[in-house]
């Protein structure tokens, strides 16, 4: 079984916040200053739903494609909610 995707986080001095490294792009995440965060990057929730909308878009087209469909261009979304 071969990796496919590999992410690795590095804390920082402020508190919440890391560099993330996936593959060859960087990035930084934080918690929300309501959270007691400075706010300065995605939280790790706004990275789970881009992503599940990333997959979601980028399987839409592969399908689209695969049938000889032209879905032109749409958006997906994700909402993710906490009690």
């Amino acid at each position: 079984m071969s990796v496919i995707a590999c992410s690795v986080v590095k804390t920082d001095p402020a508190p919440w916040k890391g560099e993330v490294t996936s593959g060859k792009h960087h990035f930084i995440t934080d918690k929300p200053e309501s959270f007691g965060g400075h706010d300065t990057g995605p939280a790790p929730y706004d990275f789970l739903t881009a992503s599940l909308a990333s997959c979601t878009m980028i399987t839409l087209r592969m399908y689209a494609q695969h049938k000889e469909m032209d879905f032109g261009e749409f958006s997906v979304e994700v909402d993710f909610f906490y009690e």
